[in-house]
């Protein structure tokens, strides 16, 4: 970025030659092979249940994290061998509160072959109950009839007719003659006498019919179901887990006797195989790895075994490190990916540049979520809960190298579709819901994909609806302009605009984001916020650069301060414990990033603002725009930079006005793979609803 930001300042460089210096490189999510893809691996670290669920209605509040974690439609994955289900550590810190919560994973996780099994056999009665419901519904049919009936002659009395005879005797042309005759008979009339025949004629059928009625259920017992042992659910022990204990051993013993009737598998310096439906196998190795290389955080101030010294804790990762080459040894020889998952992160228990290229590692420990690429691995630390209050999920890591669909495009566009945009995403890494999109695309809308100078825009357009510019699994309506050259030819004069607008801020950012990390805080930047932790920020104004330090407990709270300085020393942030380095490394004066104008402020009060009013949705919308910096993604236009002659956008009127004609006289087939999946989604958006109540 140093680079681009120095050749701003030359002299009217061309739009072309600006971008080529913003190009980042794209890593593909894995670096394993084709052959893993089926591999998914379900990962989060940190939940801290007893922290969060400390009343006396925890028992309940846990089972509704379960039922978040592993939500009704996801329950299928559960049985499915090639998906991974690990809990990196630090899930409690008392036996009662783990041994519960993995109680309702075994439970939630049969609940789903349960309702598949009883689905299947929910008619499975004996003789007599088949005569009985057949019974039932014989008597059913018959309190219908007589009911339309009733209606029918009701009408016919007070309209002096007998026209339903007609149609009960099946003569059907006079039937249609006299119901064009009278003109008196309420317009529901003859849909009431079709339905009666219908009754009429099931009932007839039913009645003369045992046998096929039978046919529906299987006369016997009904089969108990089998609860079913987790399959490839592994729990690796944190450093809260193991503080209940003098040693590691023997925490491991107990855990094991603890939860191996619920098929949990406890990694502690272990290896283990698996292999899925498809034969394809995969090696994982876990453990606490401990803290060998950390001098600042290790046993000696952060809970542990509690007969743990230096000594012992160097020789655990020792231990952890020696299993981990033993695996790496045996996943060469194999020819296998290596999955890792240690609850410490890697550089604490891993000598620098002893990575192996074939392995992938999950870690946790300190609260700190990100990804990162340790040479040619991969170490994903991105979902750890923490103390922060949150919606427990999963992050899913799919193995194997997902290939950029459009790596053969030059500077062009073409048409796409949502398996490949999803493949896109997953090559990125990143992950986004497609509800909306899915809803979005039909019969008429076309997706197209433009790459002009390795920045990628995707743009869904229709000749019944205004252009919309895909953001991640969002939607955005961006134009009138249905043609997709107008977009393809102004595609890099958008770019370098958002590019020389953001320069500025971004740089600010940057800087502040730098040294927040070097005294051990997050520094994530999105839209104009730069967070400190969780409920420390600073707002960058786009306009004139000037900063605004707040705290906020929850969103549309604030309480804004002078200073940075005066945000960490206040009283909101005293107990905080992941500001205390930062605050011993506090200089004597602001720091010159940080602007020291005064505000006139209530010191005392916790401010409501009103969002819609406040930086937030601007601070959104340059989110959005951030993605050329990250992904070298367009996820924005602005037509207003854009400036066409009246005569070229009346020829783009024109041209869709064409095309929707063309499509009125020949509509496309229906899609019913999108029909089904949009009948599956309404489905599952009932079922949660009706969970809710």
């Amino acid at each position: 970025m140093a680079d681009a930001r120095n050749f701003l300042n030359k002299k009217e460089p061309s739009e072309q030659e600006l971008l080529s210096y913003y190009q980042e490189l794209q890593l593909p999510q894995t670096i394993w092979n084709e052959e893993c893809r089926t591999y998914k691996v379900h990962y989060i670290s940190d939940m801290h249940l007893d922290y969060h669920f400390n009343g006396s209605d925890w028992k309940e509040n846990i089972k509704r994290t379960v039922n978040q974690l592993f939500d009704y439609e996801e329950m299928s994955d559960v049985w499915r061998a090639s998906d991974i289900f690990v809990f990196n550590g630090d899930l409690a810190r008392t036996k009662e509160v783990i041994e519960y919560f993995f109680y309702r994973v075994f439970i939630r996780c049969n609940y789903y072959p349960f309702l598949e099994q009883k689905k299947r056999i929910r008619k499975r009665i004996s003789s007599k109950e088949c005569k009985e419901e057949y019974n039932k519904e014989i008597a059913l049919l018959k309190d219908k009839l007589q009911k339309k009936l009733y209606e029918i002659r009701r009408v016919e009395e007070e309209k002096g007719t007998n026209v339903a005879d007609y149609f009960f005797r099946g003569e059907y042309r006079k039937f249609n003659e006299k119901m064009s005759a009278e003109k008196d008979l309420p317009p529901f009339f003859e849909s009431l006498i079709r339905t009666t025949n219908r009754i009429k004629n099931h009932l007839v059928y039913l009645e003369n019919n045992y046998r096929d009625f039978r046919k529906n259920y299987v006369i016997g017992k009904r089969p108990i179901y089998t609860m079913q042992k987790l399959q490839n659910v592994f729990f690796v022990l944190g450093n809260h887990e193991l503080s209940l204990f003098d040693d590691v051993e023997t925490a491991t013993m107990e855990y094991k006797a603890l939860l191996q009737k619920y098929g949990v598998t406890i990694l502690q310096n272990e290896t283990v195989q698996i292999s899925n439906d498809n034969k394809e196998k995969l090696i994982i190795c876990g453990g606490t790895g401990f803290a060998k290389y950390n001098e600042k955080y290790n046993c000696l101030t952060v809970i542990g075994p509690k007969a743990m010294d230096r000594q012992i804790e160097i020789q655990q990762s020792e231990t952890f490190y020696k299993s981990y080459n033993e695996a790496s040894l045996l996943a060469q020889e194999s020819n296998v990916p290596l999955l890792v998952f240690s609850h410490y992160p890697v550089k604490d228990w891993l000598p620098e540049g002893k990575e192996e290229k074939h392995s992938v590692f999950f870690c946790g420990h300190d609260h700190k979520n990100r990804i990162e690429f340790l040479n040619s691995s991969k170490i994903y630390a991105d979902n750890q809960v923490g103390y922060k209050k949150t919606k427990y999920s999963f992050k899913i890591s799919t193995l194997g190298t997902v290939a950029n669909p459009y790596y053969d495009m030059k500077d062009s566009y073409r048409e796409t579709n949502l398996n490949e945009y999803r493949q896109f995403y997953d090559y990125l890494d990143k992950p986004f819901g497609d509800g909306k999109l899915i809803k979005a695309l039909n019969e008429t809308t076309k997706m197209y994909v433009i790459r002009k100078a390795d920045f990628y825009g995707f743009f869904l357009i229709s000749p019944f609806k205004d252009t919309t510019i895909c953001n991640g699994g969002l939607l955005r309506t961006v134009s009138k302009i249905r043609n997709i050259e107008y977009y393809y030819d102004n595609f890099l004069k958008m770019v370098s605009t958002l590019v020389r607008v953001l320069d500025p801020l971004t740089s600010l950012q940057e800087k502040i984001s730098e040294w927040l990390q070097k005294q051990g805080l997050w520094g994530s930047i999105h839209g104009c916020i730069v967070d400190i932790n969780f409920y420390n920020h600073i707002a960058v104004n786009p306009f004139d650069g000037n900063l605004t330090f707040y705290y906020s407990p929850e969103f549309g709270k604030v309480k804004v301060y002078d200073s940075f300085r005066e945000l960490l020393l206040s009283d909101e942030n005293k107990e905080d414990p992941t500001l205390l380095e930062a605050k011993n490394n506090l200089p004597e004066t602001e720091l010159a990033i940080f602007n020291d104008d005064k505000r006139n402020l209530d010191e005392n009060k916790i401010e409501t603002i009103d969002v819609k009013q406040s930086i937030y949705p601007l601070s959104r919308r340059i989110f959005s725009w951030q993605k050329i910096y990250d992904n070298n993604i367009l996820s924005d236009w602005l037509d207003e930079i854009i400036s066409i002659s009246p005569e070229v956008e009346k020829q783009y009127y024109l041209e869709a006005q064409e095309e929707r004609k063309k499509l009125r006289d020949n509509p496309p087939p229906v899609d019913q793979e999108r029909e089904a999946i949009l009948r599956k989604m309404k489905y599952q958006a009932l079922r949660r609803q009706i969970r809710k109540k």
